[in-house]
């Protein structure tokens, strides 16, 4: 996992890893086995538990967000303005949560915002800059989806247990 998430840091080639992690080979074929497998997703998945007690929090340059894909479990959904539309707004409301969204400058009737949960968007934004930081994830080094989709499940669970 460490030779991983250094590669993954770095954004080198597999060939380059450095010899305290072992033979290259060896991690690199190791390493789609347990995307094959989805111990990456098993891992994440039962991390992922614990992260959404809170709520949600979307963002709006990086998430692409269809209206009913508010399925958070928590008590808010929290939004930049890019979420501030009637039909995304009710969908979260049907869903039980409640939309923390700052309204759009030209909405003639803004919504109320709780300004207390509106500033935990901070966390959202700190999260996606450290994993920016991943080079391997920044650039999509990776050639498969699956590959993919693993590396980035697994630095983000490395993101959340560092925090």
């Amino acid at each position: 996992m460490d030779a991983v998430l250094y590669r993954a840091k770095t954004g080198l080639p597999w060939r380059d890893l450095p010899e305290r992690f072992g033979p290259w080979k060896s991690v690199y074929n190791r390493f789609p086995n347990w995307a094959r497998k989805g111990h990456w997703a098993t891992i994440f998945k039962d991390l992922q538990l614990k992260i959404d007690e809170m709520g949600s929090i979307v963002d709006g340059s990086v998430v692409r967000a269809h209206q009913d894909a508010s399925g958070g479990k928590g008590k808010a959904l929290i939004g930049d303005t890019g979420y501030d539309s009637n039909e995304f707004v009710q969908a979260v409301r049907d869903k039980g949560m409640k939309p923390v969204i700052h309204s759009k400058p030209e909405r003639k009737k803004k919504h109320r915002l709780a300004r207390a949960f509106y500033r935990r968007r901070y966390v959202v934004e700190v999260f996606f800059h450290n994993l920016k930081c991943f080079r391997a994830v920044a650039t999509r080094y990776e050639k498969t989806a699956r590959n993919y989709l693993a590396l980035v499940q697994l630095v983000c669970t490395s993101i959340w247990l560092e925090n």
